[in-house]
């Protein structure tokens, strides 16, 4: 009789959560297909993973390509494959670069999610601002890899045209990609569901649960010095030399600097001057991330030509590069008015702030001029990047003082739950990808080990590589380091899913 009980109520257990699986992860595609054969659509998702009284639902959008797919691999000896790209902190877009040249190779299918809070996939909020204080606890790594494991576990079901079996039979191997933060989440994913994710591609990953990321800089003066990558000694010399005149000024003159950028303040307090030093440092950061050699606009090459003319001087290279980028009456910079902006409650730039603030997943660029930073110590500090947390996310509470031990939690609980970039933990056939002109790579798996070998695991570092640019397609312009990465990338893809 107990054991005729125990089996009613087992059936009845499954049905319900059958019932709940079919309610809460329907997935919608468009008939349409877009330029490049993928189909949009939405995959209904909880918005509260960890909240089992919680069915109120999301749509985060999603993308397939079937372009490639082989639909006879089921009755192949490796069965079949699905690429999927791990949607990351803005908006999402269908398959394409690298990810979609090696779908075509292996017949996989090939997909793409968007993340929580970015793009078309925003959680609404019957409260008022989307990307309130409150609201954004719903914006976590725990529940973005939450929707794309359930996405994962429906797929099959929801689209049985495809004859995929479910992931854990090892019939159907998903492969993760990403990069920057979603390549982390890629690398992720692997980690924390290897029922259902078989591999993971992870570019440009900076793993290491660092906040305080003073390496970056270090890497921006080794590239701008780098003539592999469009760089001098000559330019890295000026560069250091034109923000060195720019912090006396800013100590001794500052009405001097007010006037040369015609910034619309007519007084500057520190943290003024951090804004300044963002907006100044910037044009430095952004061509050497993505640092592209054949770009005859923005590149290295053309920064470095522009601060080297020997007519003028670094600092008034520096004004003349600076002013060229503001495109109103007079440069703002004040640190209340960014407080304005973008800690509105509908202004959709906040979620990834907040995520470096409380989520412990972003990397605040700070300087260390012992260390090598070109820019200024004094205005990019660790010190200021908490106070901005505290200011515009209430981190730490009531208290500034409290905000550091809640920033260096979060970032503790990333480190328990994904080991930081010591692979030791980690389970197989995970391909990490940086370019050493990368200045994210400092945070990345940039070096070979016996044991991850053993396990596949494996790094590949593009000289002169920058941001992510493996993830870019097949090209006559690669560099011969970026063709010997992107084969390394085919074959240990081709070892993983020859895997029984």
């Amino acid at each position: 009789m107990l054991a005729n009980i125990a089996i009613v109520l087992t059936l009845v257990l499954i049905i319900q959560v059958v019932s709940i699986k079919k309610h809460l992860l329907h997935h919608k595609l468009q008939t349409d297909r877009e330029g490049g054969g993928a189909r949009q659509g939405f995959f209904t998702s909880k918005q509260h993973h960890f909240n089992k009284s919680n069915y109120d639902t999301f749509e985060m959008r999603i993308w397939v390509d079937d372009t490639h797919f082989d639909y006879d691999c089921n009755n192949k000896e490796n069965g079949c494959a699905v690429f999927l790209m791990m949607g990351g902190e803005g908006t999402a877009n269908a398959p394409g670069g690298h990810m979609v040249n090696l779908a075509e190779e292996f017949g996989a299918l090939a997909v793409s999610i968007e993340h929580r809070f970015y793009g078309s996939s925003i959680i609404d909020n019957p409260n008022g601002g989307k990307f309130s204080n409150e609201h954004l606890t719903l914006l976590s790594v725990e529940q973005a890899m939450m929707d794309a494991a359930r996405f994962i576990s429906s797929f099959s079901t929801e689209h049985p045209s495809y004859k995929l079996e479910e992931p854990d039979t090892g019939r159907t191997k998903w492969i993760t990609f990403g990069g920057s933060y979603s390549g982390e989440l890629s690398a992720w994913m692997r980690v924390k569901f290897p029922s259902i994710v078989y591999g993971a591609v992870a570019s440009s990953a900076p793993i290491s649960a660092i906040a305080d990321y003073w390496g970056y800089d270090i890497i921006i003066l080794d590239a701008l010095k780098n003539e592999l990558v469009g760089g001098s000694e000559a330019c890295g010399a000026a560069v250091v030399a034109a923000f060195k005149t720019l912090a006396d000024l800013l100590e001794n003159n500052v009405k001097q600097v007010i006037s040369d950028f015609a910034i619309c303040e007519d007084t500057l307090d520190d943290m003024d001057k951090r804004e300044l030093l963002d907006f100044v440092s910037d044009d430095f950061m952004g061509v050497v991330q993505y640092n592209n050699v054949n770009d005859e606009e923005k590149s290295i090459a053309v920064t470095c030509k522009h601060m080297i003319q020997s007519d003028t001087t670094p600092y008034d290279n520096l004004v003349t590069l600076t002013n060229a980028r503001n495109t109103q009456d007079c440069l703002s910079v004040s640190y209340n008015e960014t407080l304005a902006e973008t800690c509105a409650e509908d202004y959709a730039g906040r979620a990834w702030l907040f995520q470096m603030c409380a989520d412990g997943s972003g990397h605040d660029q700070t300087c260390v001029e012992s260390e090598g930073c070109p820019f200024i110590e004094k205005y990019a500090t660790y010190e200021m990047f908490l106070q901005f947390c505290h200011d515009c996310f209430g981190v730490g509470g009531d208290d500034v003082s409290n905000t550091g031990a809640t920033v260096e939690d979060a970032l503790l609980e990333n480190y328990i739950n994904f080991g930081g970039n010591n692979t030791r933990g980690f389970p197989s056939n995970i391909i990490f990808v940086n370019g050493n002109s990368d200045p994210f790579s400092w945070g990345g798996v940039n070096a070979n080990s016996t044991a991850a070998l053993e396990k596949d695991i494996v790094a590949f570092v593009a000289d002169g590589g920058s941001h992510c640019q493996d993830m870019n397609a097949l090209s006559d312009n690669d560099t011969e380091s970026m063709k010997q990465v992107k084969e390394g990338k085919r074959l240990f893809l081709k070892k993983f899913l020859a895997k029984k």
